[in-house]
């Protein structure tokens, strides 16, 4: 797990350097998502463990 995150972190670093205004767009996108408003935080949090277990994401 501990290997998955360095390599998602690495990708997500060499993505900012070579992309930064795609990748702002990006952030501004997943901050928006993460705010309350027709769906509250908890329930987009149980939606993303749901699709998890729907995709049977490893942990």
């Amino acid at each position: 797990m501990e290997n998955l995150l360095k390599t998602l972190e690495e990708g997500r670093a060499e993505l900012q350097k070579r992309f930064p205004e795609i990748m702002k767009g990006f952030q501004g996108i997943a901050r928006g998502v993460h705010r309350e408003g027709a769906l509250s935080l908890k329930f987009k949090e149980l939606i993303g463990i749901a699709v998890s277990v729907a995709i049977r994401c490893q942990p």
